[in-house]
């Protein structure tokens, strides 16, 4: 795994969730981990559906609060309307899901840009 992966996408088949395993490398200053998803939408010709359009923080973190139980790979479960789920053996054609894994902070500018 070189990069920002989604390792798996499951349409749960006794409930309208979709369950999403994100896995993010680790940097040159140790580990990373999924920190914040957002603008997740998928469709094709039959179906479109927008989970988010702004990002939102996950996995216990927010920004500079970095929790102890973070986890990397991490499982994310989205609801949605019965009506949006694709037929089986459906092809999705577009999906769209920012990984979000480093915050940028003000002082992490300031440190970056000396």
């Amino acid at each position: 795994m070189d990069g920002v992966n989604i390792l798996e996408a499951h349409w749960l088949s006794y409930a309208p969730i979709l369950n999403i395993t994100t896995y993010v490398p680790d940097g040159d200053n140790g580990p990373n981990y999924p920190e914040a998803f957002g603008h997740f939408t998928f469709g094709n010709d039959q179906v479109k559906h927008r989970f988010l359009r702004n990002p939102i923080f996950v996995n216990d973190h927010y920004c500079t609060y970095k929790s102890p139980n973070e986890t990397n790979p991490y499982v994310s479960y989205w609801k949605y309307n019965e009506d949006v789920r694709p037929k089986p053996g459906t092809w999705m054609d577009n999906i769209v899901y920012y990984i979000y894994y480093i915050c940028i902070t003000d002082a992490l500018r300031q440190k970056t840009s000396l």
